[in-house]
């Protein structure tokens, strides 16, 4: 056990997400409260340890490869090498800020914190590290802090079970951030062209965040029916982002601090990860609708199929029942949801825009046609089958 753990490590809150749900967002809220112990994005300490845990490191060399691992954690100039709408070289007003944190300072801090350390484990080196980088960001470490663990997709599921594992879940909340399950589809449908995401590798990433939305939280449920979790849609903050905020230093028993209402890393506002930059949080945003038959049939599928979550989400208010309930889910599923027919349409507008090139190279023109095509439909499929094997299961337990 660390010698600060005691006196200033409260609580691991882990923040996880899915399809754009605004857990970025709502780290940058919370990332000037002086109760918070954080880095500046999304970490997942269990990949870490693995990679050192068999080499018999030394203090300074456990903290000579987490700054070789982790060089975004110490220069905000670099995270256009990671992730190019995070624009963490365009803080501040004038969006012409960035951030940089002493790497020597940190291996000074982290080497003293081991000072009294008996025992190098995992649970030792994961509350030293956030320490460490926290002083060495000039800030100061208060009684009762928490540390905001930011361990972001659903997928990383093995860094929440490390550690649930180390802490217990005692000293365990989790906050899963999302949006509407629709609304995040549509935003993943944007990403994928603001990223600039290759038109042949959308349809994969498109069902591999289709297979998150389905799956949702259940797989954690089912690994830890005993965490706190607490919910959030992204929605309910852009509706009072004050009342939001207070709700959420209740849950997670820290003081209310006036920085919570602004985005910021390492304390200069950051204007969002959007393709127009955004200062805060966009207040105008519209209540989401379906638009069109495909994504208001994709909202039925959801709600037949995901009755108790849309509740939990807040999203619906009763059991949604009624005749012909199979017949309908089958029809829904065989169907395309509106997001693989967006790609699809897409991808046959920009092969208008590039029939010039056929002429220039026939072949692989037409091996890259087939090659989409292809594709497209072998996920499709995937997701069809993945549809009714949801189907089954809820059938199973009762859940139509």
């Amino acid at each position: 056990m660390g010698a600060n753990e005691k006196m200033k490590i409260n609580k691991v809150v882990c923040l996880m997400t899915s399809v754009r749900g605004g857990s970025k967002l709502l780290h940058s809220l919370m990332d000037s409260h002086p109760q918070v112990i954080c880095f500046p994005r999304t970490l997942q300490f269990n990949d870490f340890w693995n990679l050192i845990k068999s080499n018999n490191n030394s203090i300074q060399s456990i903290a000579d490869n987490f700054i070789k691992e982790y060089p975004r954690f110490f220069s905000g100039k670099i995270w256009g090498d990671y992730n190019v709408l995070d624009k963490a070289d365009k803080l501040g007003e004038n969006h012409n800020e960035t951030f940089s944190v002493d790497e020597d300072l940190f291996r000074f801090k982290f080497i003293e914190l081991f000072a009294n350390e008996t025992d190098i484990n995992s649970k030792s080196v994961f509350i030293n590290v956030h320490i460490a980088y926290h002083e060495a960001s000039g800030k100061t470490c208060l009684n009762n802090s928490i540390i905001l663990y930011h361990i972001h997709a659903l997928e990383n599921i093995e860094s929440l079970k490390f550690c649930v594992n180390d802490f217990g879940f005692k000293k365990i909340k989790l906050i899963f951030m999302s949006k509407h399950p629709l609304q995040g589809m549509r935003s993943i449908i944007k990403w994928m062209d603001n990223i600039g995401t290759p038109i042949q590798h959308q349809p994969a990433q498109l069902f591999y965040y289709q297979n998150e939305v389905y799956l949702g939280l259940d797989e954690i449920k089912r690994e830890f029916p005993d965490l706190k979790i607490k919910i959030l849609l992204l929605e309910s903050m852009v509706k009072d982002n004050h009342e939001f905020m207070n709700s959420l230093t209740q849950w997670l028993n820290i003081k209310w601090n006036d920085s919570l209402l602004k985005p910021t890393i390492h304390g200069k506002l950051w204007w969002g990860n959007a393709k127009v930059p955004k200062k805060g949080i966009d207040n105008n945003s519209d209540k989401f609708e379906p638009e069109g038959f495909l994504e208001k049939k994709d909202w039925e599928f959801m709600k037949l199929s995901f009755t108790a979550r849309m509740k939990e989400y807040g999203l619906v208010e009763s059991h949604v029942n009624g005749m012909g309930i199979k017949i309908k889910v089958i029809a829904y599923t065989l169907l395309p949801t509106s997001y693989e027919w967006i790609i699809i349409n897409r991808y046959f507008n920009r092969l208008l825009f590039s029939f010039n090139s056929f002429t220039n190279g026939s072949k692989k023109y037409f091996q890259n046609n087939i090659l989409f095509v292809v594709k497209w439909f072998y996920f499709y499929i995937k997701r069809v089958f993945l549809q009714f094997e949801i189907y089954k299961n809820n059938f199973k337990n009762s859940q139509f």
